[in-house]
């Protein structure tokens, strides 16, 4: 395949796939399927020139343009025909992430290439066929079963001790099936939890018609404190229909609420922030979550539920709880060493993974029992929290973060 060749079909299958998108379901949506796979396009044409011609340029146009074709074609089927998924979905969609994955790394790579790397077959070969090979290992990870992990807190705002088993971002569909559902109410159980946290992003948009697995995973679910719910950003479109289901099968969902168990000095202050977004979103936040605060007490909720990080910068001064969140699902692609992680989000002022302090409050960012949207993960597994929290005297501050909470970037507030 010659380049001209290729850069026509390219070109064509990302004009026709956004066209088709803008005339089933609206322009926006065209405009914004044009303008990501836009970019995609665009890195692939480049990588294509800058081929020697030759068996091996071929192939690698070839297999760059199953990529692309493939990838919007898995989206039109996803957004123009919105379904349930299907026992097929099990092939294609890992073979469709993998492509995905592979596109946006070629994106990030080949400038590096171009810039660092001496010309040459090998070196392009490298670099195409690496990323390719990268990509289907971080799919690998995806798979494998969430690991678990443990933390212990001093809280301020919290009267006992409570044993919390913290969940996030499970993200219904191709990469949840109901039977790892069923071992993960196992894995959650046997830590014998006195509250079980659910932060949100239950579903994808395979699954906004379909949630049953979920609701038979959430049943089984148990803990003498009871079961606690926010919602994420998936799940906004059906946030009033899926909060009423969830809460008939007994999780008490918290829609910019706080709410009390226990009794005496063991009572505990349980609160959850719902779902924003745009330019207004930092301020809404901000709003709530001091409502939050002052109906709960000096201190504060002990534990609240939000799913975007970024709001624990809003956190008043005598906050003195944990907010338990998730949404970054850890950065996906980083490192670990001796239980601490970090991904490349962390150098953007994100609260990417692990356990984070300002003044008297904690954060526990969560890196997602699921995975989504970039599909590989790579050094950040999944995960099932276990969070020992003990009460802290009023004076009292934690101690240092056992992560730094990074600078605070536009990008996290």
């Amino acid at each position: 395949m010659s380049a001209p060749v290729f850069e026509a079909a390219a070109l064509a299958a990302v004009l026709g796939a956004a066209a088709f998108v803008g005339a089933r379901r609206s322009i926006r949506a065209g405009l914004a399927l044009l303008a990501l796979y836009a970019v995609q396009g665009a890195c692939a044409i480049w990588i294509s020139r800058s081929l020697a011609d030759g068996p091996r340029a071929t192939a690698a146009r070839l297999a760059l343009l199953a990529a692309l074709v493939g990838v919007l074609a898995h989206r039109l089927a996803t957004y123009a025909f919105s379904r349930p998924p299907a026992a097929r979905d099990r092939l294609i969609v890992p073979v469709v992430h993998v492509a995905q994955a592979w596109l946006f790394l070629e994106l990030a790579a080949w400038p590096f290439r171009v810039l660092m790397l001496p010309d040459g077959p090998a070196v392009d070969a490298l670099a195409v066929w690496g990323a390719l090979a990268f990509s289907a290992i971080g799919l690998m990870w995806t798979h494998r079963r969430p690991v678990t992990t443990r933390i212990h807190a001093s809280v301020r705002a919290l009267g006992r001790p409570l044993r919390v088993v913290h969940l996030s971002d499970l993200h219904l569909g191709p990469y949840l099936s109901e039977d790892r559902l069923s071992w993960l109410v196992e894995a959650v159980q046997s830590e014998r939890p006195d509250l079980i946290a659910l932060t949100g992003d239950f579903l994808t948009l395979r699954t906004l018609h379909d949630w049953d697995p979920v609701l038979r995973f959430v049943e089984r679910l148990q803990a003498p404190d009871g079961v606690f719910a926010c919602l994420g950003n998936h799940d906004v479109p059906v946030a009033d229909a899926l909060s009423r289901t969830l809460r008939a099968r007994g999780v008490t969902v918290l829609r910019d609420e706080v709410t009390w168990v226990g009794a005496g000095h063991a009572r505990i202050a349980v609160a959850g922030l719902d779902w924003r977004s745009g330019p207004g979103a930092p301020q809404a936040y901000g709003k709530a979550l001091a409502r939050l605060c002052q109906a709960a007490g000096p201190a504060g909720p002990a534990i609240v539920l939000c799913h975007q990080p970024a709001v624990f910068r809003l956190a008043p001064r005598a906050f003195g709880g944990i907010m338990l969140a998730g949404h970054l699902h850890g950065g996906q692609v980083g490192l670990r060493w001796r239980g601490r992680g970090v991904s490349v989000l962390r150098l953007f002022g994100l609260y990417d993974q692990g356990l984070f302090a300002r003044g008297a409050a904690w954060l526990y960012s969560h890196r997602g029992t699921g995975v989504y949207g970039f599909p590989i993960r790579v050094g950040v597994p999944a995960e099932i929290a276990v969070l020992d929290l003990a009460p802290a005297g009023a004076e009292g501050r934690p101690p240092a973060p056992l992560l730094a909470s990074g600078t605070n970037g536009a990008a996290g507030w």
